[in-house]
């Protein structure tokens, strides 16, 4: 019997990174500076990124700053509802339980950071569920 690899989505708004990151995300999806993550850009949009979770949890182990905090956030908050695959669009839903950053000139300010609980693929969610991900 054959069986189909089926894999969940779970889209955010590109205010969760930086812009800095969004960047490093352009780059990444011509070349392959995190090869724990697959970058697919999403047009003008934002991007598509599938989640190899062993190869991201031993990159974060043996290379601990080699992802921008902010990314790792999102990745795990991504892993933790149950997902494989993150879309960062600017249309996303924007989460309080997760930072998100106003882009004033060439500075990153994040605000509205909450503790709140978010409901996330069936899931309730907090930032303290985070821990094992993020530093």
């Amino acid at each position: 019997v054959n069986t189909m690899e089926i894999s969940k989505m779970l889209t955010l708004c590109t205010s969760h990174v930086t812009d800095k990151t969004l960047q490093l995300l352009n780059k990444d999806a011509t070349g392959n500076n995190f090869p724990c993550l697959g970058i697919y850009k999403k047009e003008d949009y934002g991007y598509f990124i599938y989640i190899d979770k062993k190869a991201f949890c031993k990159q974060k182990a043996s290379s601990p700053d080699s992802l921008p905090a902010d990314l790792v956030t999102v990745i795990a908050f991504t892993i933790e509802a149950g997902c494989d695959i993150l879309c960062l669009d600017s249309d996303g839903e924007e989460l309080v339980c997760l930072p998100h950053y106003e882009y004033q000139r060439h500075s990153n300010i994040a605000t509205n950071v909450s503790d709140e609980l978010c409901y996330c693929g069936g899931k309730l969610l907090s930032k303290t569920m985070l821990s094992y991900y993020v530093p």
